[in-house]
């Protein structure tokens, strides 16, 4: 894993959400965590379901704990993005054969390791990178509920629906070449 200095760019130019997280994963290992959380900053997730999430990671029932709106409860009025999130689910499943629910949920439990081994570069679209990579690395990736809300704060910054799939289709294939 790259030094902080390394990362003393990212933090003078907005990258992505994906750029922030590496960065976060490195501070995190760094001083010593042996497990991560992350959820979106928006207010969509519920952070009393955490528990839920990292129980099997504690457990050593799973290195990497997806939530997954689809197992939980999902407040949404688009239903082009619940049709992409069927859709994309679907694709992933094929490409990597292993069902998965929900591939862009932002509320995950992981192993540091798991990071330590992933080499990560997708700065926006980075929750298919981080499965698929962890996923075609063997590691043991399971989904539990988790309840996903309309947004509290702040809006997208990745597009419209059109916009989103194109570019999430793009690190979705892009991760699963690189993975192979």
């Amino acid at each position: 894993m790259p030094k902080l200095n390394d990362f003393a760019s990212y933090v003078r130019v907005n990258r992505g959400q994906g750029a922030a997280l590496r960065v976060g994963y490195h501070l995190a290992i760094e001083h010593g965590a042996q497990y991560i959380v992350t959820l979106d900053a928006d207010g969509q997730y519920d952070p009393e379901e955490m528990r839920d999430l990292v129980e099997p990671v504690l457990n050593d029932e799973a290195d990497y704990v997806q939530g997954s709106r689809r197992m939980g409860n999902y407040v949404t009025d688009d239903m082009i993005r619940v049709l992409g999130v069927y859709w994309f689910n679907w694709l992933i499943g094929i490409l990597i054969k292993q069902k998965i629910t929900d591939s862009s949920n932002g509320f995950r439990a992981i192993k540091a390791q798991v990071l330590k081994d992933l080499s990560l570069s997708e700065d926006q679209y980075h929750a298919a990178e981080l499965l698929i990579l962890s996923m075609r690395k063997n590691y043991r990736v399971i989904e539990r509920p988790a309840s996903m809300y309309p947004r509290t704060s702040g809006h997208t910054k990745k597009g419209h629906n059109l916009t989103y799939a194109y570019h999430y289709a793009r690190v979705i294939f892009k991760s699963w070449l690189r993975a192979i």
